[in-house]
């Protein structure tokens, strides 16, 4: 009856440390994606370019708290409305919905 106990016991702590194991690496991949994650936080919302520049076509308009994923960062800031911050290419999570975006009117979302 022992040995039967023993090797139930062992038995769900392997269960645990295994699922513990396949956790852990998959932890940083859901972390690093909410990350990216940012919301917009101009009340007239956003327009969407087709170029990272105000002279890009205007594509789309992202809603005031909309919330986008950001896909790149332009290495170059730029001022717009004395503001200083660069263009974002970003993929909307709520439409189908991707271009550029001045990034002076994105808040980023912090993971919990």
């Amino acid at each position: 009856m022992k040995k039967r106990t023993i090797k139930i016991v062992l038995f769900i702590l392997l269960g645990i440390i295994i699922e513990n194991a396949i956790f852990a690496q998959s932890a940083p991949q859901i972390i690093s994606k909410q990350l990216n994650l940012y919301a917009v936080n101009s009340f007239e919302g956003l327009r969407v370019r087709s170029a990272p520049s105000l002279e890009g076509k205007k594509i789309g308009l992202l809603d005031y708290q909309e919330t986008v994923e950001c896909l790149s960062i332009d290495d170059k800031p730029v001022v717009i409305d004395n503001i200083t911050s660069n263009w974002f290419k970003v993929k909307s999570v709520q439409k189908d919905l991707e271009g550029y975006v001045f990034g002076g009117y994105l808040t980023h979302l912090h993971s919990i």
